[in-house]
């Protein structure tokens, strides 16, 4: 996977600490803006959407503890991919997914939410999607 400035790094640990304290709105934020702009994903969460949302999460939580070294995640986020593949997840759904993930940390963040921070999540979503498409 690509590298992340430390500024980056930080933007994302420290407003990841800050998403978990309030984490079923953001896990709700999330699946909201999903639902309501591309109701076509509907069907693929097919399981309770607070388990799949906490999955989700721990998903994220994997990726920021391993920040500073992405690449020994990879194998864990393409088989990640693999599933989402199998459930019939395709290539344009990402761009969606990544609208409402960052949707969701904005609205949890506030006026804390800036143009860096934007770009830093949007950075390393776009790596783990593009890890996740290897397996499709």
């Amino acid at each position: 996977m690509g590298k992340l400035t430390e500024h980056q790094k930080w933007l994302i640990q420290t407003s990841f600490e800050h998403l978990t304290l309030n984490i079923d709105t953001v896990i709700g934020n999330f699946y909201g803006h999903i639902f309501e702009t591309a109701p076509e994903l509907k069907p693929l969460f097919k399981e309770d959407l607070p388990v799949q949302g906490r999955k989700f999460i721990r998903m994220l939580l994997m990726v920021v503890n391993h920040l500073d070294n992405l690449a020994s995640v990879e194998t864990d986020i393409q088989a990640l991919g693999g599933r989402h593949h199998s459930y019939g997840a395709q290539a344009q759904y990402f761009p969606m997914v990544e609208d409402a993930l960052l949707c969701a940390i904005e609205q949890e963040m506030g006026e804390q939410f800036t143009l860096e921070m934007d770009a830093a999540w949007r950075t390393v979503y776009r790596m783990m999607a593009e890890n996740m498409q290897l397996q499709a």
